[in-house]
């Protein structure tokens, strides 16, 4: 089985099973994972200020979203 969390995968799945209104919220902090140690952290840090620069969605650490069903 295929993980199907992020963006991409949940855009097209609500909209095939007739979810409407659509509304996405996204984060990219995810570095506090890696707190324990400091040279993953710094790493992690720079990483999510990357991806939050590129826009890059389906690389975010959270997705959250609202819809409406039909």
């Amino acid at each position: 089985m295929q993980d199907r969390c992020y963006f991409g995968a949940l855009s097209s799945l609500l909209e095939r099973n007739g979810f409407r209104d659509i509304e996405f919220s996204f984060s990219y902090n995810q570095s506090s994972y890696f707190s324990f140690f400091l040279p993953c952290y710094w790493v992690s840090i720079v990483w999510d200020y990357c991806v939050y620069l590129l826009g890059v969605r389906n690389l975010c650490a959270y997705v959250c979203f609202a819809a409406r069903k039909r």
